[in-house]
Order: structure tokens, then sequence, then C-alpha cells
């Protein structure tokens, strides 16, 4: 057990108190050997007082300076120390060799061996008695902290399970896998996934994306791909051990990416019909053990989470137990994209939207606004709003069975044409035909 920073901690506050009399509790109860490594640990008072005597009592204070490693005969007892480190250490799934070859690279990295040593040194540090003998614990070579952009581009020497492309990609990229190789979630925008694979290994997402290829900031809803190559492509495949199809498949904008030479721009259907960048359906994440924010490209049709009835199409994800003809209607429009495969269906509902919004927000008091009203009361008060002008977002929510069924039949070869579709309608909504407002039924539906 290695508790590092030991310097940090002052015993005349309580905090530093209770971590001091924690630690003696974890000690006494633990079979381990304990180790508490920090810098001028003698200077700081650790060692005084009643509390500090308890420490010095059961630990042997074994003080240690910087490791040499200029000439080389330096650098060669440094590199047998690494070797009879590796012998000695217990890890799981570890190939033999790894530890030193890790120290090597991280020096080429940083120049060659002609500069400083690059692994980190032992510090000062106390060793406990176990079993009778003395024992002092060295960082191993190699290994630092996640938050250091080194050990992504390849002085880790703790690997996470890769698939089976995996090998074929390191070597062609010359990187290892990140300590935590973290899947992303389908749909997930590409700077969510590089801000929570970074979070994860303690690194900015800058230092990330350094690695990648295109070294610049990613914000969490960022899915563009501009900056991207297919290169950029296999060194994320070799960072997180996956596949770059499994990637593509699970980030539908990684399919786009081309040569500099051969990038098409997007149509402009595309670009209009753009999925919204929102949450993720947060208890679905906790459920699934996912940490981070994970962001992803929602279309429309599934704004809502079935499992846990929750709109995810706004910044607040309401849930829908008491508006049951919202997920009901949600049902009807995947149903609607899945049979139709119509490629104006997005903006058909789009522009279906829109009206609803525009007649919502109309003078006068008919049914279907105060059907929309009893729906938004349903939400509940909105904390941050204006009760009397709902944000966008409750509104769509309010509007959105009339804006599936306008969709609906807007698409449908059937009913485009008919002469009685301003009749069916009306019979849809629930309303008379004399009250249909004449701006519902515009473009495609006339």
């Amino acid at each position: 057990m290695l508790i590092d920073e030991l310097h940090n901690l002052d015993i005349r506050t309580r905090a530093g108190a209770e971590a001091s009399d924690q630690i003696k509790y974890l000690s006494e109860r633990i079979p381990a050997t304990f180790v508490l490594a920090g810098v001028d640990v003698k200077d700081t008072g650790l060692f005084t007082g009643r509390r500090g005597g308890q420490i010095a009592s059961r630990y042997t204070q074994i003080v240690t300076s910087a490791f040499p490693h200029k000439t080389t005969r330096d650098k060669e007892a440094w590199q047998s120390l690494v070797v009879t480190l590796e012998d000695a250490l217990r890890l799981h799934g570890h190939r033999p060799g790894t530890l030193a070859e890790a120290e090597l690279l991280s020096a080429r990295s940083r120049g060659g061996h002609d500069r400083e040593p690059v692994a980190p040194r032992p510090r000062g540090g106390l060793g406990r008695h176990s079993g009778g003998h003395r024992e002092n614990h060295p960082r191993r070579a190699g290994s630092r902290r996640p938050g250091r952009r080194s050990q992504a581009a390849g002085t880790a020497t703790r690997e996470t399970a890769p698939l089976d492309c995996s090998e074929e990609v390191s070597v062609t990229t010359g990187l290892r896998i990140l300590p935590v190789a973290l899947p992303p979630v389908h749909g997930e925008t590409i700077g969510s996934y590089l801000n929570r694979l970074a979070d994860a290994n303690r690194l900015s997402v800058r230092q990330l994306s350094a690695l990648i290829g295109p070294d610049r900031h990613h914000r969490r809803d960022d899915n563009r791909t501009g900056h991207w190559t297919p290169g950029s492509l296999r060194r994320l495949a070799a960072l997180t051990g996956r596949d770059p199809a499994a990637l593509s498949h699970a980030m539908p904008a990684l399919a786009t990416i081309r040569e500099p030479g051969q990038r098409q721009p997007p149509l402009l259907i595309e670009e209009a019909t753009e999925a919204p960048k929102r949450l993720a359906c947060r208890p679905c994440m906790d459920r699934r053990g996912i940490p981070g924010l994970v962001i992803r490209s929602t279309p429309h049709p599934q704004g809502v989470c079935h499992r846990h009835r929750r709109w995810l199409l706004g910044q607040e994800q309401h849930q829908l137990y008491s508006l049951p003809e919202v997920h009901e209607a949600n049902r009807r429009h995947r149903r609607l994209v899945h049979r139709r495969q119509d490629q104006f269906l997005a903006l058909d509902y789009l522009a279906a939207r829109s009206r609803m919004l525009s007649r919502f927000q109309a003078a006068g008091q008919s049914d279907l606004q105060q059907r929309w009203a009893d729906r938004i009361r349903a939400l509940g008060e909105d904390s941050y709003g204006d009760p009397y002008h709902p944000s966008e977002a409750r509104i769509e929510i309010a509007t959105y069975p009339e804006a599936v069924i306008i969709t609906g039949l807007s698409t449908s070869p059937h009913w485009r044409e008919h002469t009685d579709l301003r009749a069916e309608v009306a019979r849809r909504l629930a309303i008379e035909a004399h009250d249909l407002p004449s701006d519902l039924l515009t473009g495609r539906q006339q």
C-alpha cells in the first residue's frame, strides 16, 4: 500500500489528524506493507507530538536521494534497477521486459539517453517493516501519473485488453493503449468522447488531440472532422485498443473522414437536418456505469428514453410519466421513420415543429393552445424560467404529439394529395375542422 505526497499531511489541523488516524487504523488491520512517501518529511513536523510519535514508532525512515543518470555507468545501474524491480513485481497480465522497454522509449521520446532521466526517481520516504525485513519502494521507472502526455505516448506499462486488430494498429502508429481506454457511447460526439477519455487518463483534451493528430481543443458538443485524416483515426484506435470500424460505427462522424483532397462538402439537406447535440440519458449512463458527461447526436425520433420516460432534446431532461401522449407520439415517430425511409421526413418534422411553435405563441385561446398549456403545467414549475413565457424546449414537448401527426400526414403518399386532408388532420388532432388553423397545412401537405 503506497501513500504518496505525505508532506501535504499536516497533523496540526483537524483534517490532517483524522487522516493520520485513518492511516494508522488501516495499517493495523490490513495485512500489507505500507509505504509512506514524501519530500522532506523530517522537517514538516510529521514525527513530533503524540500523533507524530505514533507514526514514527510504526515506520522505519529511509532517506533517499535522486538516482544519478548522467554517465554510462549510471544509466546501466538504473537499467539494472528497473529490471530487478520488474522481476519482483507481481502484475496481472504483465509481459516480461515491458518495464525496461518503457523506460527506454521514455528516454527516446525526450531526445535520447544523453538527457536527464525521464523516469521518475526515488524520493525520500518511509518504509514500514513487514516480515522482519525492510522495504523501500521507489516509483517504477517509466510509470508516470496518467496526467502526463508521455504516458499516453508510450511510457505506460499497464495495458487494457485490446481487440484483435489493436496489435497491428499499435505497431503502425507507435502508440500504446491508454491506461483507461473507455468505450464510446453509440451516437456520442467526437468531442464528448475525447474529453471523457482525457479526463479518465488525467490528460487535457489538447494533449490527447495532439497525440491523435488534430492538435486543437475539442468542445464536448464538437462533431467536426475537418482536420482529421485516416491516420488520426488509426491513432485514436491505437490509443483505445479498438478497431477503427468499431469507432466509426459508434461515432458516425468518423466515417466521413477522408484525405484532404478527397473531402466532399455536406449536402444542404444534411446541414438542415443535423441532429442536435444533447446530454445522453443520465439514468441510462449511471445504469451502464459510464462516467463523465456524455453528449450524443440525438435525432428527433430518438428524443425520448423509453426505459426511463425522459425527454432528451432539452437542457433539462423532463420526466414524461405525467404525459403518456408524448411518450406514445415518440413511438409513432420512430415507426414513421422506420417505415417511410423518406429523406425529407426530418425536414417535414422541423417544419411542423416550427408551425406548432408559432401557433402556440399566437394570440387567442383555442382548444389546441389550452391543451398545450395543460401539458406544460403537467411538466411542473420551471425554477429558472418565466412562468408566463415557457421556454422553447418546454413548448416543443407540449406540441410534440401534434407535430408528429402533421409530419405523418405530410409524408403519406395517400393523404398528401387527398381532398379530405383538412378533415383528416382535424380528426386526428381531435378538434373541429372549422377550428383548424390554416397555417398548419403548408408545403407538401397542400
